[in-house]
């Protein structure tokens, strides 16, 4: 007998077979073997002869389908469907081994699909955000200028007095002031009005030129000018 296994081989397909009687080296063309006469099995068909296969049979590949649907609904902008069948053309592909391809389709199917959502939700930050700044005011208490009418009026210079505990005072007074403080220019038109609220000064504070004309509103430490 002679062992059909693969010696080697050289230029026009010829293979080295092993003789099983004589241990010899022959030609796979031989009809039988040269030393001691044993037959040599037909090797006309080299792909027939054990581990001689020159052409492997490879499995054909397979692109997913739904990696395909996927990517054409993301480019379609059809909401939803391409993240579901990326992801399940994704997981398909994992467990194919190898046998189905589309990955990468599948994921840029994936990514056409998130991608409107993370636009709209940036773009919702982008309105929301600013609006609440807007709103709140920076969580800066509102400074409300309200007019110093219907309150008790007394000239600052005459009639009241900045007392040493820092408070104003009606002369003769053991109250402190609540009203509105004025003073006067020396033609008698309006200086100034300060509203007043247990001898300190608070809010709004108007101040007027010698014409008459309302130079702006003072609220403690910050000057409002008059539109």
């Amino acid at each position: 007998m002679v062992d059909s296994v693969q010696r080697g081989w050289f230029g026009g397909g010829v293979a080295l077979l092993k003789c099983e009687d004589c241990g010899k080296d022959i030609s796979s063309k031989a009809h039988s073997c040269p030393s001691c006469g044993c037959p040599v099995p037909n090797t006309n068909d080299k792909n027939k002869v054990r581990g001689m296969d020159q052409n492997p049979t490879i499995p054909a590949l397979r692109t997913s389908t739904m990696a395909i649907i996927s990517l054409v609904s993301g480019l379609m902008c059809i909401p939803i469907l391409p993240i579901v069948l990326g992801h399940l053309a994704r997981g398909e592909v994992r467990k194919s081994n190898n046998s189905i391809v589309g990955s990468g389709m599948a994921l840029a199917g994936l990514i056409l699909g998130y991608l409107p959502f993370a636009i709209a939700i940036i773009s919702l930050g982008f309105i929301l955000i600013p609006a609440q700044c807007a709103s709140d005011g920076l969580n800066l208490p509102e400074r409300k200028i309200d007019s110093a009418e219907g309150m008790t009026v007394a000239d600052q210079d005459k009639e009241l007095e900045f007392r040493e505990d820092g408070l104003w005072y009606e002369t003769g007074s053991v109250e402190p002031f609540s009203g509105a403080a004025v003073s006067y220019h020396e033609d008698g038109k309006m200086k100034s009005r300060t509203k007043v609220k247990d001898g300190k000064a608070y809010g709004l504070i108007e101040e007027w030129d010698k014409n008459g004309s309302l130079r702006g509103n003072l609220f403690k430490d910050k000057l409002y000018p008059n539109p």
